[in-house]
Parts: structure tokens; C-alpha cells; sequence
């Protein structure tokens, strides 16, 4: 059995300068502490219980203001993860976890020209989340087969979520969003199996579900719907084939359907899309340089789409790359 404490402080300092007018000149002193507790059993299946406190204090000055603006907050974490295989070839976690999570605005939220508002406040962010993590293959070797699952669910109670909307094409604002309740779950898969000698397959997938939904005003248009911008489903995936000769790669990412507003009126609707993607790579060395070489086909299927209303992402392209190093 083993129990640990630690503590650690840190000071940070940030500013920022404008030439706009209309700008300010800020700057931003923080003072953060965290105690940590953890406790672990021994064994081959040890619980670990993980307990830590932050205090966070900052002091915020821009120019124009009387007072420098004082923020206090305290955020406690608590995880615990039982290891509940622990085979030679074969590896179970199940972890759980409480965060009550604390975020200021950044300098481009509160101060950029046109999208900032120094009103802002702090976002606050509650949650809740268990998981767990299971491998099987050779975890000793770089070389042999490998492959591991992940799965997180997880619920977000967060009070004045901070997102940039638009006003029009060329305008956007940062605001606060008073609550948002979020639930999803992640899930990811990644594999390593060698096929014969010299030849390996790698694959890569992601999946998340996420509603998020507002819940600042009853009774509004955008109550209880998806928060702008925000998919309900969305993932990547990936398949890689190394060789000796020319290594290949194949990748795709997806979106659901979204909406540039809360309300999620018909003409802000924006349709789900996949873009998928090919490359080719090889590494090889040059008297005591290492070359890396690569090329891609990006948007292959030429998908149009957007990411953000009125902003079309580009269709197909290529890119080429080589890296030295030595």
C-alpha cells in the first residue's frame, strides 16, 4: 500500500498590447496552488484513489480601467481507477472521475477588435465521467500486434460557457452562454498488427456523441436544443499499410449535421459531411541526415462543405512535404 502528497505553486504572468484606438493594453498575474492526495493499493489489481484541490487567484488590469479586476475560485478533483485484468497479454481499467473545472476568457475573447467582450465572465464546468481501457497484444514490444479500446461517458453542468456567434458575415461576438448541460460518450480504437515481415497494418478510430444542450432561458426558441456548432455525432478514422517500399495511409473524418444558431432555423442549418483523404510517406536516411518524405491528397472526393456558415472549406488539394533532420 502506498499513500503520496504533493504540492505544487506556480506564477504566471501574460499581456497583451493593442494599437487599435479602440484596444488595451492588459496585463494578467496568476497564482495557482494544488494539493494532491493518492492512495494505492498493492497487488496485481491495485485501486488508486486520487484527490487534489487548486486554488486558482488572478489579477487582471486593462487600460481605461479604474480597478484591477481581483478572481478567486477553488476547484477540487477526484479520480479513482481500478486495474482489474493485468494478464501478461491483456490489460482492463475501469476509472471514474469528478472535476469541477474553472476557465477565464482569453485575451482574443475579452479583447479582440470586434469579437471580444471584456464583460465576460469565468466559464464554470462541473463534471462527472467514468470509463474504461482495455488492451490486448504484445504491450512490451514496438513491433508485435497491439490492440487497445477506450470507452468515456461523461455529464458537463456548465454555467457561463463562453462561444464566439456571429452577428452577420464579417462580425462575430464572444458571449456567455448562462447554462449548458452536456452528455456523451467517447469511443476510441487503435490497433497495430504485423502482417508478414517488414509489413504492418496500423488502425485509428474515433466516435464521439455529444449533446449539448441550452438550458439558459425556459420557454426561449433555443432552449434545450444543440448549442451552435456544436455535432451530435462526429469521428475519424485512419488505416495506415508500412512496408518497405512506400508506406499508405487512408483517412476520414465525419460530422452530423449542426447549426449556426441556438434557434436552429431552416437557413442556418449546415449538412453533415465526410472528407477523406490519401497519402503516401517514406523515411529513409542520407549519410547522417534522416529524410522524410510525404505527399497527400487532401478532400479527395472533392466534398464542398462548411465548418462555419459562409466559410466554405477547399475542395480537393495536394501537398507535398519533405523534412531533414540531422
Amino acid at each position: 500500500r502506498h499513500f503520496e502528497v504533493a504540492y505544487s505553486c506556480d506564477f504566471t504572468h501574460a499581456g497583451m498590447e493593442s494599437n487599435l484606438a479602440s484596444g488595451a493594453d492588459v496585463r494578467r498575474e496568476g497564482l495557482l496552488q494544488s494539493l494532491s492526495a493518492r492512495y494505492r493499493t498493492g497487488g496485481r489489481l491495485p485501486l488508486t484513489l486520487t484527490l487534489r484541490g487548486l486554488t486558482h487567484l488572478y489579477v487582471e488590469k486593462a487600460g481605461g480601467q479604474g480597478e484591477s479586476m481581483l478572481t478567486r475560485r477553488m476547484t477540487p478533483v477526484a479520480n479513482l481507477s481500478w486495474q482489474a485484468v493485468n494478464a501478461p497479454r491483456a490489460s482492463l481499467l475501469l476509472r471514474a472521475s469528478f472535476q469541477d473545472l474553472f476557465r477565464l476568457p482569453t485575451f482574443s475573447e475579452a479583447y479582440y477588435y470586434h469579437l471580444g467582450s471584456s464583460d465576460l465572465r469565468p466559464e464554470r464546468t462541473r463534471q462527472l465521467g467514468g470509463g474504461m481501457a482495455f488492451s490486448y497484444g504484445n504491450r512490451r514490444s514496438d513491433a508485435g500486434m497491439l490492440w487497445t479500446l477506450s470507452a468515456d461517458a461523461y455529464a458537463n453542468h456548465v454555467k457561463d460557457k463562453i462561444m464566439s456567434v456571429p452577428y452577420n458575415l464579417f462580425i462575430w461576438r464572444t458571449v456567455n452562454m448562462g447554462l449548458v448541460e452536456v452528455a456523451g460518450i467517447d469511443l476510441s480504437l487503435a490497433g497495430r498488427q504485423p502482417l508478414i515481415p517488414q509489413h504492418r497494418l496500423y488502425v485509428a478510430a474515433n466516435y464521439s456523441l455529444q449533446h449539448a444542450a441550452d438550458r439558459t432561458a425556459p420557454g426561449s426558441e433555443g432552449y434545450g436544443r444543440q448549442v451552435a456548432y456544436t455535432p451530435l455525432h462526429s469521428g475519424s478514422a485512419s488505416a495506415a499499410y508500412e512496408n518497405p517500399w512506400m508506406n499508405l495511409v487512408v483517412h476520414a473524418t465525419f460530422s452530423s449535421e449542426r447549426w449556426s444558431t441556438n434557434e436552429h432555423l431552416s437557413q442556418t442549418r449546415l449538412p453533415a459531411y465526410v472528407e477523406v483523404g490519401i497519402g503516401v510517406y517514406r523515411s529513409f536516411s542520407l549519410g547522417c541526415a534522416a529524410i522524410d518524405v510525404r505527399a497527400d491528397l487532401l478532400n479527395a472526393l472533392d466534398r464542398q462543405y462548411e465548418v462555419v456558415r459562409r466559410y466554405p472549406m477547399p475542395g480537393r488539394a495536394y501537398r507535398f512535404e519533405v523534412k531533414v533532420t540531422w
